[in-house]
């Protein structure tokens, strides 16, 4: 590449881009049933991941707001809906979840979810929801509001001790977690 072309490189740059995360997610609640679906499709991806058995808890409790990630997440520690199945995400699942509208079932007959919107129809009854399965927790964040820009969420490992230090020092921001996933 000549030394002028590499010059203007940025300038140039030219190709399709993909919407920002949020505009999808918009799209996708305009064009959707006003949240009448969203147990339908987290049973749907709980069968494609091979589960058996799928639990829903409506926790009504409000939780403590001093050891939180964020102060704007104190507005989460309240009343909640929990999805509980007993299937186990794998790296594909948790890359997948990352890939919105690129779905990794879509080209798979055998699953049941391949033509629904799957786990973003949770965006009807929360802007952020978490993910806890085999030794991960993530916290989703379309909007950007808590990790910044081009951050759109984040994952904490078990296995990582800086991660599980973040589990315990932000006691707070958790405990809705631990006081569900310890019930019978």
């Amino acid at each position: 590449m000549s030394a002028v072309r590499k010059g203007r490189r940025k300038k140039n740059t030219f190709g399709a881009t993909s919407p920002p995360f949020i505009d999808y997610l918009k799209d996708i609640l305009r064009r959707y049933p006003d949240g009448g679906q969203i147990l339908k499709e987290l049973i749907q991806n709980a069968d494609d991941a091979g589960a058996s058995d799928v639990v829903f808890i409506h926790d009504e409790r409000t939780y403590e707001k001093n050891s939180l990630l964020s102060e704007d997440l104190g507005k989460y520690q309240g009343p909640a809906l929990y999805a509980f199945n007993n299937a186990v995400f794998t790296e594909e699942d948790w890359q997948g979840i990352q890939a919105t509208g690129r779905s990794v079932k879509r080209n798979d007959p055998n699953r049941v979810g391949r033509f629904g919107i799957g786990f973003n129809s949770v965006y009807h009854i929360t802007d952020m929801p978490y993910i806890f399965s085999s030794k991960y927790l993530g916290l989703l964040d379309p909007q950007e509001k808590i990790f910044g820009d081009g951050e759109g969420g984040y994952r904490w490992s078990l296995d990582d001790d800086e991660d599980r230090n973040d589990l315990f020092t932000l006691r707070d921001q958790f405990q809705p977690l631990r006081d569900i996933v310890k019930q019978p």
